[in-house]
This record gives structure tokens, C-alpha cells and sequence, in this order.
């Protein structure tokens, strides 16, 4: 009867738990495909600039010299096979802020390519494809390396060695596995490798601090320093092929040269010390004295052994990485900071920037102009420099062109407002002030204080000389005195702080609002100064975002640093904070429906909140919206229950709709999607069309994204392969 009763309860349990299955598959089926709905509503996505960018590697095919790639510092890998023509991403190994410095290509097998990196000092890893970059494979044992040099033996190609703060790593089947050199003498802080092409005793690294070579796979090893300043970081080493005893390394002191397998080392001249932070180096590999310096104050060639050298580019160009191929011995490829890949035709002469559908810019902001729809702005910041770019787009992306007068290296623009009643004129926020353009952004002057006017010292009379005739005294008219209001507020003549964000204020007085690092400021004259908003004690003055709405032209949101959300209701006379959003989390965004200005949305660096009651409450998030920085939140102006959200999540960003006002969420960029850059930092709707959306990304520029894919044939490109070349880059992966 107990056995029975067991097998009848038993059935029972295991058709309940088959019918929980059935309906848990069936929930997970339904919100699978109904994510998938929602990404095929979004599912054009075009890159369209600004090109160039950072390019950490640049490496050539040894079996084919038209087949090109180059990895980035957020951990992405594209591929031209057109002589870099044109580009398309190959791969995102969706590690973000990692900094690809290695990339080479098997020298027996085209599909097989290794790349590795770091983040700084910390880990990073190694990486290989045999499938030409279909898939890849991490190195289990290097996943907590920070990877500064790699290098393929030339002698046995099974062997590879990669150099990490810890020492130096062996692989004896291709990469597939790893083991640490074990030696008491092993350098550490390892910057650069190479190997005698004669055999696989002889290894040299390049360290933090001076150079090491070992002659027995690396059991020992020993400083190689005669002749070389004995602080030298050295950042590259190149062996050259037709004489192995002679090498040639670059370091922070100035570029060596060894005739003796590095025994001696003497210092090449030529090179101007303000260049000497070369890094790297390349020895021609089909004409004999021809040396390629790439450094941080342009590019250097010598063509007699190092006697003489000329550099054939600007000295503001810092250049990474430089490559040639023995079939193709007149051009030479470089990456760089900032512009992307260059070439020289004509031996490294001359270079110009080829960079077609390829862009790794860091892009903060993007706006529209108030008058042309098709006018666009964009601000981008330098990720491995200072400073920043801004660049203009009359054609809706298409092409772009960069501003004058601005100071790349020193000026990061961040934020951009355009004077609506001159809207010549355009107001930017940098990390060192105001800049005004009045010319829609072409050209930018710095918003400094007014000179003091200099004061005359008089002229004393000479002795000996005769006395001056006596002059008729003129009576000075008499100046009115005007009474100084003591309630005026005392204006600031220019802002030299950091401006994050620019704001208008609704009182229609055309006033501006500068949110800095050390509070708001308003202006409704810029040549005549500044008056700076006092919030009151124990709130934060470092502000993100500003929101001001004409329906409510008196009040003011600010997002701070601290201090959650603060609000004035009386023009920034008084304030107080939101209960409901946190302190002590930065503030993002800020976004009001104008349809219904009790409807308000606030994302943090955290998370998204939701009101509903103009801020006397608040929801924390939405169903399926994850934990992200939500940097840009949109409202569609002609449904407002339809709701954007862009995150900068390093991690996991992307962007998010809603159509039910923020209640429930789906992600738009589904991750079967092969896109370079999933961070988005700033978004903005096109005026001509409310299903387009320009996004701006962290690595990637600016995506044009479609509502609705409109159906279209491929651009066919010219690459040798016979693969078509879409402008979309949001490829799903089969």
C-alpha cells in the first residue's frame, strides 16, 4: 500500500514538475522570441564616423600584403583585406579596456592569429583564432597576465613567448599551452621580446628598467646594458634578418644599436630627445639601412644605418606601431593615436590617413542643430592622450569634419549648446572652460577674462632740457556716480574650471547654465561674466546634469556627485534635495517627458529611476532593465510611452527600450549582435525621423540606428576575398 502510494505520488511529482518545465520553457521561449521582435525592430545599425581613432597594432599577412589588421585599447580587432582601403570589425572579444598591444599573424597559417594585452597592470590575456577570426580561444593560463610583448619564434614557429610584469611565458605548441619560465635570474616588468632567427637559445626582453638576454631558453639570464644609459625603459627590440648580430632597441633614453648580439650597445644619432620615447622599431625587411622609428613626436626614418634621419609626418602624431611587407617594400603602414592608420606609398615620405568604415573614438556627446536637422556635432574624448576632438556633420553623418583652433592634446570638450537666439553661435564646455564658436562650430576662441588695461607710467623730463610750455588747464567733466546695487550678484568675468554640462534656462531671458566641478554658474551675457548659484550646506557642488523644461520655466534638476537629485523650484534661489534617488551615487542623467512633466526619469551610475508624481516618489528600475550607468535617456516625442535608455556600463552596456513609460525593459542591441562598442554614452533622435537614433559610443563613434531595417543589398566591396562589405556592422553571429 506504501509502494503504491509512493508510485502515485511520484507520478504526480513528476508530471507537475514536467508541466512547470513545459511552462518555464514556454515563458523563457516567449521572452527569447519576443526580445528577438524587439532587436529585429532595431536591427540596422551603421557606423558613420568619426573615422580614426586609436590603433594599437597594425600587422600584415606574411603570406598575403593586402590582408591587414589592427587591434584597439577596448579590446577589438578589425581586418582589412584590401590594403587598407577599407576595414570591417573581425572581432570584439567583449573584454572592455583592454589594451590590445600585441597582434601578429602565424607566419605558416593565415588563419591563425594571436593577440594579447593588458589593462595597464592589470590582467589582460592571450588569444588565438584558427578559424581566421570566426572564433577564439583564451589562454587559461595567462588569463590573470598582464601582457606587454609577444613574439613568434622564427626558428621553431611552435614556439611563442609573451612577457608580463612577472616574467617571461613559453608556449611549445602554437599557444594552445602555457608555462612559466622558471629562472632566478628571470627580469620582470617585461616591455619588449625577440629571438635569434638561428635558433631558440638566444632570447632578449626589453624591461621597465634596461635590457636581458638569455642563450639557454631562458634558465638564465643577464643585463645587456654596456653603452646603454643604465635607466632605460626599452620599449622595442628588432633583429635583423639579414645579419642576426646586428639589433637595433629603442628605450626612453634614446634608440641603440648592437653589432654584437647586444654585448655593446652604442646610441644612434640623430633623433632629437623630445622624440626619443620610441615605440617601436622596424628594420626593413628588404633594404638594407633603412630603419622605421615610430615615436611619441611623429615618424623617423633613416635610409643610411641610422646616420642621418629625417622625420616624414608632424611632430604632434604618436605613433604606435609600424609594419612593411617584403612584397609591397614601398608602403609602410603605421597606427596611431587619434587618426587611425596611415600609409606611405613611397617608402615612408609621405603619409595619408586610410581609414574608411574603421573608427575607435570615444564619443561623450552628440547634438543636432537647432536649424538643420541634417547638421550634427560631436564631441569625442583621446582615450590613450589628453584633449579631444570636435567635428561637425552637414550631411547626417555620412562624412565629418574636424574643428579648427582647438588644441587636441589639451582641450576635452565635453558639452555642447547652441544660442537659440543667434544660432551661429555655439557654447562648449572643456576641462580647462568655455570655448564660443560663431561660426556653427568651425572655428573656437576660449571665453578668457579681459585683459587689464595698462597703465601709462609718466614721462619724466630730461635734465638740461628746455622747460615744456605751460598748458592750459581743461576741467574734467564731471562722472555721475551710480549707486551699486549691494543685491547685485558678483559676476565671474569666464569660467577656467572643468564644464560637464550645458543647460538653457526656461525664464526666456536666454540664459545659460555651466555645470562644473565645483557647481552651477549662470550667465545671461558671456562677455559680461558669471554669477555662481549657491546650493546651500551639506550639498555637493561636482554636478553631471542639468534639466530645465518650458512648461516649468522657474525649476532647475541637477544631478550631483553625492547628493543624489537636487532641485529649485524659484529660478536657483533655493534648493533641496529628492528623497527617493540615493546619495552618494553619481548622478547621470536627467530626463523629463515634456508631454507630462510629472513623468521622470534619472539614471545613475548604478541604476534607473522612475517618477511618476513629479519626484515625490520614485521606482528603482523596470522589469528587465539590468544594472548599468544610464548616461542618455530619450523620450520619442511622438509617443512618449516609448522610452531609450543608453548605458556605459563597462561591463554591461547597451541600449534598452521601453514602450510602456519605463515599467518594463528589452535590450535593442541583442548580444548575438557583432558590435564593436556595446557602451553608449549619449543619444539623440533625428528631427527628421523619430525611428532613426544617432548613439554615441565609447570605442566606436557614432551609430546610426534604424527602427525599422529597411531591406537592401549588400555594398559589394573590392576586397580579394569576395566578401561584401555592409556599412552595418551589427552583424548577428550564426
Amino acid at each position: 500500500m506504501i509502494t503504491t502510494d509512493k508510485r502515485r505520488i511520484a507520478l504526480k511529482l513528476n508530471f507537475l514538475m514536467a508541466a512547470l518545465l513545459i511552462g518555464f520553457s514556454s515563458v523563457i521561449s516567449s521572452a527569447a522570441n519576443e526580445s528577438n521582435t524587439v532587436t529585429a525592430k532595431f536591427g540596422e545599425w551603421n557606423i558613420v564616423g568619426p573615422s580614426g581613432g586609436d590603433v594599437r597594432v597594425i600587422a600584415v599577412d606574411p603570406k598575403d600584403k593586402d590582408r591587414l589588421y589592427i587591434s584597439t585599447l577596448d579590446g577589438q580587432i578589425h581586418t582589412s583585406a584590401d590594403g587598407g582601403t577599407s576595414w570591417r570589425l573581425l572581432a570584439n572579444l567583449n573584454r572592455p579596456q583592454l589594451v590590445l598591444d600585441q597582434l601578429m599573424v602565424d607566419a605558416r597559417d593565415s588563419k591563425i592569429i594571436y593577440t594579447s594585452g593588458h589593462r595597464h597592470n592589470r590582467p589582460g590575456g592571450f588569444f588565438k583564432t584558427s578559424d581566421g577570426g570566426a572564433t577564439w580561444k583564451e589562454a587559461e593560463e595567462l588569463k590573470d597576465q598582464p601582457i606587454h610583448a609577444m613574439v613568434q619564434s622564427a626558428y621553431d614557429q611552435n614556439m611563442i613567448f609573451v612577457g608580463t610584469n612577472k616574467g617571461v611565458w613559453v608556449s611549445k605548441n602554437s599557444g594552445d599551452d602555457w608555462e612559466r619560465i622558471e629562472s632566478e635570474t628571470m627580469p620582470i616588468n617585461v616591455n619588449s621580446l625577440a629571438t635569434d632567427p638561428r635558433g631558440t637559445d638566444t632570447i632578449y626582453a626589453g624591461t621597465y628598467w634596461r635590457a636581458y638576454k638569455s642563450t639557454d631558453h631562458g634558465k638564465n639570464w643577464r643585463l645587456i646594458k654596456d653603452g646603454m644609459i643604465d635607466d632605460s625603459d626599452v620599449f622595442a627590440i628588432t633583429i635583423d634578418r639579414a645579419n642576426p648580430d646586428h639589433i637595433v632597441a629603442s628605450a626612453c633614453s634614446g634608440i641603440y644599436e648592437s653589432k654584437n648580439k647586444g654585448d655593446k650597445w652604442a646610441k644612434i644619432q640623430g633623433i632629437p630627445s623630445q622624440s626619443r620615447r620610441t615605440r617601436d622599431i622596424l628594420q626593413h625587411p628588404t633594404k638594407p639601412g633603412t630603419i622605421y622609428a615610430a615615436t611619441t613626436e611623429g615618424f623617423w626614418m633613416t635610409s643610411d644605418g641610422g646616420k642621418t634621419w629625417l622625420m616624414t609626418t608632424r611632430r604632434d602624431l604618436e605613433i604606435n606601431s609600424i609594419t612593411v611587407h617584403p612584397d609591397a617594400p614601398e608602403r609602410v603602414f603605421i597606427g596611431t593615436n587619434n587618426y587611425g592608420v596611415m600609409v606611405s606609398n613611397d617608402g615612408g615620405k609621405n603619409f595619408k590617413t586610410t581609414n574608411d568604415n574603421f573608427t575607435s573614438r570615444f564619443t561623450y556627446s552628440i547634438t543636432v542643430d537647432i536649424e538643420n536637422p541634417n547638421r550634427l556635432y560631436a564631441t569625442t574624448q583621446n582615450t590613450a592622450t589628453g584633449g579631444g576632438f570636435f567635428f561637425i556633420s552637414s550631411d547626417g553623418g555620412a562624412t565629418w569634419q574636424q574643428a579648427k583652433n582647438l588644441d587636441i592634446e589639451r582641450v576635452a570638450p565635453f558639452a555642447l549648446l547652441q544660442d537659440r537666439a543667434a544660432p551661429n553661435t555655439l557654447y562648449m564646455g572643456t576641462n580647462i572652460g568655455m570655448f564660443r564658436s560663431l561660426d556653427r562650430g568651425v572655428n573656437w576662441t576660449q571665453l578668457l577674462p579681459p585683459k587689464p588695461v595698462p597703465v601709462k607710467k609718466a614721462t619724466k623730463g630730461k635734465a638740461g632740457t628746455r622747460a615744456a610750455k605751460s598748458k592750459v588747464p581743461v576741467k574734467k567733466p564731471v562722472v555721475p556716480v551710480v549707486p551699486v546695487d549691494p543685491n547685485a550678484p558678483v559676476l565671474i568675468p569666464a569660467l577656467g574650471e572643468k564644464i560637464k554640462v550645458l543647460a538653457r534656462t526656461e525664464d526666456g531671458k536666454n540664459a545659460i547654465l555651466a555645470g562644473t566641478d565645483r557647481g552651477i554658474y549662470r550667465s545671461y551675457d558671456v562677455t559680461k561674466g558669471w554669477e555662481k548659484i549657491y546650493f546651500g550646506e551639506g550639498i555637493n557642488e561636482n554636478i553631471f546634469t542639468i534639466n530645465t523644461l518650458p512648461q516649468q520655466p522657474e525649476t532647475i534638476w541637477v544631478g550631483t556627485a553625492t547628493s543624489g537629485v537636487i532641485v529649485s523650484r524659484d529660478g536657483g534661489e533655493t534648493w533641496q534635495k529628492v528623497p527617493g534617488v540615493p546619495e552618494g551615487v553619481p548622478v547621470s542623467s536627467i530626463t523629463i517627458d515634456p508631454a507630462n512633466a510629472e513623468r521622470i526619469y534619472v539614471g545613475t551610475t548604478q541604476t534607473l529611476y522612475l517618477s511618476r508624481d513629479g519626484g515625490k516618489t520614485w521606482t528603482r528600475r523596470g522589469g528587465n532593465l539590468p544594472l548599468g550607468n544610464y548616461t542618455s535617456i530619450l523620450i520619442n516625442p511622438n509617443n512618449p510611452k516609448e522610452v531609450f535608455a543608453g548605458s556605459a556600463l563597462e561591463s554591461d552596456g547597451g541600449i534598452f527600450f521601453s514602450d510602456d513609460a519605463g515599467m518594463n525593459w528589452k535590450r535593442i542591441d541583442s548580444k548575438d549582435m557583432k558590435l564593436p562598442s556595446r557602451r553608449v554614452w549619449s543619444m539623440i533622435f533625428d528631427p527628421n525621423d523619430s525611428n532613426r537614433i544617432f548613439a554615441g559610443t565609447h570605442s566606436s563613434g557614432v551609430y546610426r540606428i534604424e527602427r525599422a531595417a529597411k531591406p537592401q543589398a549588400a555594398e559589394k566591396s573590392n576586397a580579394p576575398d569576395g566578401q561584401t562589405r555592409p556599412r552595418v556592422s551589427a552583424v548577428t553571429d550564426n
